[in-house]
């Protein structure tokens, strides 16, 4: 009975796991992502006076705590096998938790190297000055049918990680991204085109190139195989990416290349090449690396991102994930930024860095991006005093010594102006998503640049802002009509830059908008509506009535500032966005000539959203939109 016993639950595993390997791959499907566009950052580390919990409270930010944050709205933590070893397989859990908390989501994992001693292989590689990086066993079968009560096989020392790793993170993880930089080489191969016979395009990357793993890359794409083949089976919704790569040319050995050991060759046993075992790329961009001399500026850094883009989807394309013989892949960047400081001659400053992060988050959403995430959180040193470009991209000020667990729960970061851009870019686009169509109708001239938007509720938006084309200077100037045919109202909500910080808003003309090389971010105002002439007869045809709701957005009071040319009635109703009738904000009221203030006392039962209200004036009403901000 025993026996029987025993070979039942045999069986009864191997049914369980005989379906856990995927039985499709990334050239055969790529989920769609309906996801909003989401404003990641590196949190990076600093010193014990602070933790990923208290890094992520200024990062998104923690009302319950009264922290502010800078509009942070996914993150991109790491993890190695050693880290685990130590501290056991849970230990992100509470982490995952904070940030779920305060309304981070949709993270970018990048799982990493070191290896745990005992699982490391230590292979050297002719001609290498380091041993491999990666896994031993990775050769091993992946699956073994559930003999040990997992469907992977025990003796692949990386598949039982990567599947105890899903497992556990599953429910917070959506991007996985399998270790930083495989293709880092300290620029000696990546950069070479196919003109260079020892290029990456005419040659598999060796052991000893490849810096970061020291192996070949067939066993960097045995790495993804493994990955997308395991995290697929326990979360088929998730996404499987290499770790943020460099070179185009690194992304075509991996869609030529397949896992096969000897050469890469496609065998019965490797079947399909690296394209197969990842559906997201992810991707690193600092265009200050490759600037040079002249014309160093905003604008030609936020094309040099552009065009890193455009290369690797020329890549893809070539390689067949055009959409028709594979499907297309997504793109997310997970390092990207400008130094605020110009360091041993580089590129960069306070206000290079501000204005190319603005424009790159633009560039992100023209491009499709799913997600852009900036290096990194705070200074890594004294900005008088830096000597390293990467050490003064912070969107806070140097972060050592000063954070709360070091300070008696005192937080004394102090923001940059690459922190206030960041904090205006994610605060004022949220919730909007770029417009192909409305940005074509913006007729941009050549030498203004910007994108239009558009939210759920029929809202507008644009960035605009001149193009700065001289060395070494953001100064640029010109000026811009918006064309009704981009939808525009005659009047607009205007936000600069530093909005996030000076809360300001000034009314603006859609013509004649002073453009400058410091982007711009524009609103349809539709609480400001000229009076058309009267041909009812019913009142005065020479009537003006204008009228300004604000504030707008609205908690939970208002006011409407009405000008009329004589006494007249009035009253004010209020509809949501389907049309349906919510209550009367003003009932039937004589107002005199002239500008009367009134105070709207709005329903306490609104929920965040955007309403319709109805201005009857006379025998005439006039519509206008409502956005309601608990």
């Amino acid at each position: 009975m025993k026996k029987q016993l025993i070979a039942f639950l045999s069986l009864l595993f191997a049914v369980l796991f005989v379906n856990a390997q995927p039985s499709f791959n990334a050239q055969t499907q790529v989920n769609s992502y309906n996801g909003p566009f989401r404003y990641g950052i590196n949190l990076g580390w600093y010193d014990g006076s602070w933790d990923d919990f208290t890094t992520s409270n200024i990062a998104a930010g923690n009302p319950s705590l009264n922290i502010p944050g800078i509009g942070v709205t996914t993150l991109r933590p790491k993890v190695y096998e050693q880290f685990t070893e130590t501290w056991g397989m849970n230990i992100l859990n509470g982490r995952f938790q904070h940030f779920q908390s305060i309304g981070l989501a949709e993270h970018t994992l990048f799982v990493d190297l070191p290896v745990a001693a005992a699982h490391a292989d230590n292979t050297k590689y002719q001609g290498c000055s380091e041993s491999s990086r990666l896994y031993a066993n990775m050769y091993e079968p992946i699956w073994d049918g559930g003999v040990n009560g997992t469907p992977v096989n025990e003796n692949n020392y990386y598949a039982v990680y990567i599947y105890n790793l899903a497992q556990t993170y599953k429910n917070y993880v959506r991007f996985w991204e399998i270790v930083n930089e495989p293709d880092q080489d300290w620029g000696m191969y990546g950069w070479k085109d196919q003109t260079y016979t020892d290029s990456w395009w005419n040659n598999a990357p060796t052991a000893c190139q490849l810096k970061n793993i020291y192996v070949p890359i067939y066993q960097y794409i045995r790495l993804l195989r493994i990955s997308y083949e395991v995290i697929k089976s326990v979360d088929p919704s998730a996404y499987v990416t290499p770790g943020g790569i460099g070179y185009a040319s690194f992304l075509d050995c991996l869609l030529r290349y397949t896992d096969n050991p000897t050469d890469g060759t496609v065998s019965a046993s490797y079947p399909n090449f690296g394209g197969a075992y990842f559906d997201v790329l992810s991707f690193h961009s600092y265009p200050h690396l490759n600037m040079g001399s002249s014309n160093r500026n905003s604008d030609r850094a936020s094309q040099m991102f552009g065009a890193t883009i455009n290369e690797f989807e020329t890549v893809l394309a070539n390689r067949g994930f055009n959409g028709i013989t594979y499907p297309k892949k997504y793109l997310i960047c997970t390092e990207n930024n400008a130094p605020g400081k110009s360091i041993g001659g580089e590129w960069g400053g306070l206000a290079e860095q501000r204005n190319y992060i603005i424009k790159s988050f633009v560039t992100s959403h023209k491009k499709g991006l799913l997600q852009t995430q900036l290096y990194c959180l705070g200074n890594l040193e004294p900005y008088n005093t830096a000597t390293n470009s990467f050490s003064v991209m912070g969107m806070y000020q140097d972060l050592h010594n000063i954070g709360p667990l070091w300070n008696g729960g005192a937080y004394l970061q102090k923001i940059t102006d690459a922190g206030v851009a960041y904090k205006t870019t994610s605060q004022l686009l949220s919730g909007y998503t770029f417009n192909q169509t409305l940005t074509n109708a913006l007729n941009l001239p050549a030498t203004i640049d910007g994108a239009a938007y558009k939210n759920n509720a029929g809202e507008n938006l644009y960035v605009l802002w001149a193009k700065t084309t001289a060395n070494n200077s953001e100064s640029a100037s010109a000026t811009f009509s918006i064309p009704l045919s981009a939808d525009v109202t005659a009047h607009l909500y205007k936000y600069e830059w530093n909005f996030s910080a000076s809360n300001t808003v000034t009314d603006q003309l859609k013509d004649n908008i002073a453009l400058t090389g410091s982007p711009l971010f524009l609103k349809n105002n539709y609480s400001i509506l000229d009076l058309p002439d009267d041909t009812t007869g019913n009142i005065n045809p020479q009537l003006e009535f204008t009228y300004a709701v604000f504030p707008n957005p609205v908690t939970d009071k208002a006011n409407l500032q009405v000008t009329v040319e004589k006494r007249t009635e009035i009253s004010m109703q209020l509809f949501d966005i389907s049309g349906k009738f919510l209550g009367e904000i003003i009932s039937k009221r004589y107002i005199d000539s002239g500008m009367n203030q009134i105070n709207l006392i709005l329903p306490q039962q609104l929920s965040r959203g955007m309403y319709i209200f109805k201005i009857q004036v006379g025998f005439r009403s006039y519509p206008g939109k409502l956005l309601i901000n608990k």
